[in-house]
Parts: C-alpha cells; sequence; structure tokens
C-alpha cells in the first residue's frame, strides 16, 4: 500500500463506527426503558463490529457467516443493555445494515480514487 493510500480505510471505518454508535445509541434511548450512555453504544458498535468482521472472515459460506455475525450482535446488545433479545435484534440488524451500507459505500468512494 503506498503512502497516504491508508487514509480511505481508516476514515471508512471511522464513520462506519460513528454512524453504528449514534444509532445504536438513538434505538436503545428508544426501545431500551432508562437512561441509556452513550459509551454503551460506542462498545456495542466497537465489540459488534470486531465480532462481525472476525466472524465474515472467518467462516464461509459467508452467508452462514452474516447470520452468525448478526445473532452474536443480538446477543452483546441484550447483555449490554440488559434488555430482551426482540429489542436487541431489532437494533442489531437495523445497525449491521447500516454498518454493511456506510461500508460498501465507502468502498465505492476508494475504487474511484
Amino acid at each position: 500500500m503506498e503512502a497516504g493510500q491508508w487514509i480511505i480505510p481508516l476514515i471508512a471505518a471511522l464513520v462506519t463506527l460513528l454512524v453504528n454508535t449514534l444509532f445504536i445509541h438513538f434505538a436503545a434511548s428508544t426501545l431500551v426503558k432508562g437512561r441509556q450512555r452513550f459509551r454503551q453504544a460506542l462498545l456495542v458498535a466497537l465489540l459488534g463490529s470486531a465480532a462481525a468482521g472476525l466472524l465474515l472472515g472467518l467462516i464461509h459460506p459467508v452467508w452462514i457467516g452474516a447470520v452468525i455475525a448478526i445473532a452474536v450482535w443480538c446477543a452483546i446488545t441484550a447483555a449490554l443493555y440488559r434488555t430482551g433479545l426482540a429489542k436487541a435484534l431489532l437494533i442489531g440488524v437495523v445497525a449491521g445494515l447500516i454498518s454493511w451500507g456506510v461500508a460498501w459505500v465507502f468502498e465505492l468512494i476508494s475504487q474511484t480514487a
């Protein structure tokens, strides 16, 4: 990788993490009773993204890895927010879709750069 080519993937990762964190915080504040902290959302986003990346990279076929990654993200969300799996599933699925969408957009941008 040439000098400077690492900046777009780094920006993509940080923007994806920020978008996921903001969505998780908003969704948890809406769906889960009580006061929700932004740190909780950041932790869910970090752990969920790391787990999803690892699972998607290791498990083939990819669709099986995706299903397991969503389930793990759901479990992380349920544990950190102390909520049921239904609410955690809603938060996890939408956050996963947002993560994929943002990553896809940045992949398109990086291919044209």
